[in-house]
């Protein structure tokens, strides 16, 4: 003879069947989105020299984000090599339905983990107007 289950498996099997759907449908939890690439452009107003070693950039994110700003997104890769540095500028997707105005342009400092020296800087996606 098969003895009843206490109510409280039953809750505890229906909560990990909606937590598996969960992650099935929107994804693992506390993970983010990988960034996506941006256009940047070197500030033309940067004052860039041997020594510089933060460099100002304008960043605009191709992905629809409401109009939103791409502060706090922003990722950069470094590529350092003798004669020039390349930069590889992404924007992690905002999460959720986005609306698809213009997005604006942000301003972005990198930091350099070394002086610029005389080499250039490479890797523009200008911004589109």
């Amino acid at each position: 003879m098969v003895e009843p289950q206490p109510s409280w498996v039953k809750w505890v099997v229906a909560a990990l069947v909606l937590g598996v759907a969960a992650v099935v449908v929107f994804g693992p939890f506390g993970t983010e989105a990988d960034p996506v690439a941006a256009e940047w452009e070197v500030d033309a107003d940067a004052d860039l020299d041997p020594a510089t070693s933060t460099v100002p950039i304008l960043v605009n994110e191709r992905e629809c984000a409401s109009g939103a700003s791409a502060e706090g997104r922003i990722e950069v890769t470094v590529d350092y090599r003798p004669d020039e540095v390349a930069f590889d500028v992404g924007v992690r997707p905002r999460g959720g339905d986005q609306e698809c105005p213009s997005n604006p342009t942000t301003p972005y400092t990198v930091e350099l983990d070394e002086p610029l020296g005389d080499r250039s800087i490479v890797g523009e996606r200008p911004i589109s107007d």
